[in-house]
């Protein structure tokens, strides 16, 4: 199994389960399933991975999320 993060890198892993739940939040809001969130870059299974935090997404794949929960980017990041 890969590992999902570098183990010298501190707090990588909050900042995934951040990211995620911040994510989850924004989708349903905007009362999107997570099908539909990945459309057609994404399958279910990996937005519900990022939404978990058990996987990091990558900038790529936050831009797409970020275009289709129509926020900046940044917003992504957002603690609140």
């Amino acid at each position: 199994m890969p590992r999902r993060s570098h183990p010298r890198v501190p707090g990588q892993a909050k900042v995934r389960r951040l990211v995620g739940a911040r994510i989850r939040q924004l989708r349903t809001e905007r009362e999107l399933t997570q099908a539909e969130l990945g459309g057609r870059y994404f399958d279910r299974g990996y937005v519900s991975a990022v939404e978990v935090g058990r996987i990091a997404a990558s900038l790529g794949a936050l831009l797409q999320f970020s275009r289709k929960l129509e926020v900046p980017i940044g917003d992504l990041f957002r603690d609140d």
